[in-house]
């Protein structure tokens, strides 16, 4: 540690914070108000009733970015002869909540999580803990830079002493996106539809083009040299623009909401024009019935007269 650091340290009022903070960066933090809000969950201004409008969403939502970005740059400098998607899937599996989670249980940062009690119960059945490692990673670029960033994620997430984020065990990992994004539509009852755009010959073989459509909204593309494959890129692509890119999710949340208003406003208009139909045949059904009971009675009493049937 340099004397300057030292200094820094001994000056520190919070030096337990200060040597917690160090054992999982490995270097000295500067600003440890950033790091409070980074592992401020929002349940805590619940429990004390304190609302101070500061909880680690929006560290969490700039740590993010920068992950999938530090992730991106030491994938595609460490794996040279590996193709795009092998890095793409790596990177998917890496950044994913679970994968999150984990790390931040393994580092120890759950124990310095700021949250409301029954939240912290089953934080390891939740995303609290992989929210805050996004967001310590949002404090530590904004507390030093994006090549502390770098050196604290390519020592934390891809350790080599920890077998569990290994990268080649991650990326061959078999994972159905396809299944993912289908379960995903169907919890928040999204209508969804595989397209398949067009078929290209290559060399190789047809290659399909397929897009998967979310409300009306493309979500993703993908292509493959088979249908499936096809589908499972654009699966992966729509799961990738969701979790990163907020305007497909606010697109696709918006053009569920008119569906759902269009359907309301075509139900009310069905019901409208039932109520009008009955209205409209229901008195002319009664008259229909009379007119049929007066011709009935006449056609028989006239038929009595002239065969004399008493």
């Amino acid at each position: 540690m340099f004397l300057s650091e030292k200094l820094r340290y001994f000056r520190c009022k919070e030096k337990k914070f200060c040597r917690d903070l160090q054992d999982i960066l490995d270097f000295m933090p500067h600003n440890l108000e950033i790091y409070h809000e980074a592992l401020r969950h929002g349940s805590i201004n619940y429990q004390t009733g304190i609302y101070t409008g500061k909880n680690n969403e929006r560290l969490e939502y700039l740590g993010d970015a920068i992950l999938g970005a530090v992730v991106s740059d030491i994938l595609y400098h460490n794996y040279p002869k590996r193709n795009e998607g092998f890095l793409t899937k790596a990177r998917s599996m890496m950044v994913r909540r679970e994968t999150l989670n984990d790390i931040a249980h393994e580092i120890g940062l759950d124990k310095l999580i700021c949250a409301a009690l029954n939240m912290k119960k089953k934080s390891h059945n939740c995303s609290i803990s992989g929210n805050a490692f996004e967001a310590f990673v949002g404090a530590i670029y904004l507390d030093r830079g994006y090549d502390y960033c770098y050196r604290f994620i390519e020592k934390r997430v891809f350790s080599a002493k920890n077998a569990q984020f290994n990268v080649d065990e991650l990326a061959s990992k078999e994972m159905n996106y396809k299944s993912s994004i289908i379960e995903w539509c169907q919890k928040y009852h999204y209508h969804y539809t595989f397209m398949l755009d067009s078929e290209e010959d290559t060399p190789e073989g047809i290659l399909f083009h397929s897009s998967i459509i979310i409300c009306g909204i493309q979500a993703g593309q993908g292509k493959g040299y088979t249908k499936k494959e096809s589908h499972q890129q654009a699966a992966l692509e729509a799961l990738n623009n969701i979790r990163q890119k907020h305007q497909v999710l606010e697109d696709i949340r918006n053009a569920a909401y008119e569906i759902s208003e269009q359907r309301l406003k075509d139900r009310e208009e069905r019901l409208v024009a039932r109520e009008e139909k009955e209205l409209t045949f229901g008195p002319v059904d009664e008259m229909l019935s009379d007119v049929a009971d007066n011709l009935g009675t006449e056609t028989e009493s006239k038929n009595e007269q002239e065969y004399g049937i008493d």
